[in-house]
C-alpha cells in the first residue's frame, strides 16, 4: 500500500526519480526504514511504513533504530518520513498519512512498551 502510494506520487508529479524507489530496505531492520526513494527535488528519502487496523487515534509503534535513523537523516540532509497506513484492512476507509519526525514528536505521546533485558554479570543461573 505504501509502496504503491510512493510510486503514484512520483507518477502524478512526472518525477524523474521514479526509478529510484526501492522497497528492499525492509529486508534489513538495521536500515531503520522500509523504502528507499527520492524527494521530488532529488534528495534521498527514507520511508518507514506503519500500519494499523484503526484510525488516527489507534496507536502504532516505532523502534529506537527507526528514531535514530530519522535523526541521522535530518542531520545529513536526507528526508525521513513515516507513511502511516490507517484502516489497513478496509478498502474504503484506508488512507496513507505522511508524517515527518517533527510532526511525530509534536503530535504523539511516546510511551515505553518494552525493555531489553540482559543477565547481570556474576549472576549464576539456577
Amino acid at each position: 500500500i505504501a509502496l504503491e502510494y510512493e510510486i503514484l506520487r512520483h507518477i502524478e508529479s512526472d518525477s524523474p526519480y521514479l526509478q529510484y524507489i526501492d522497497p528492499s530496505a525492509a529486508q534489513k531492520p538495521k536500515n531503520g526504514c522500509d523504502i528507499f526513494s527520492r524527494t521530488l527535488d532529488g534528495r534521498t528519502l527514507l520511508i518507514e511504513v506503519k500500519t494499523s487496523r484503526g484510525g488516527l487515534k489507534s496507536k502504532f509503534f516505532i523502534t529506537r533504530t527507526e528514531v535514530n535513523r530519522a535523526k541521522l537523516a535530518e542531520k545529513s540532509g536526507e528526508e525521513y518520513l513515516v507513511y502511516r497506513v490507517i484502516y489497513v484492512n478496509d478498502d474504503i476507509k484506508r488512507e496513507v498519512i505522511v508524517l515527518t519526525l517533527e510532526e511525530i514528536q509534536k503530535q504523539y505521546l511516546r510511551t515505553p512498551e518494552s525493555y531489553s533485558l540482559k543477565l547481570r554479570k556474576g549472576v549464576a543461573l539456577c
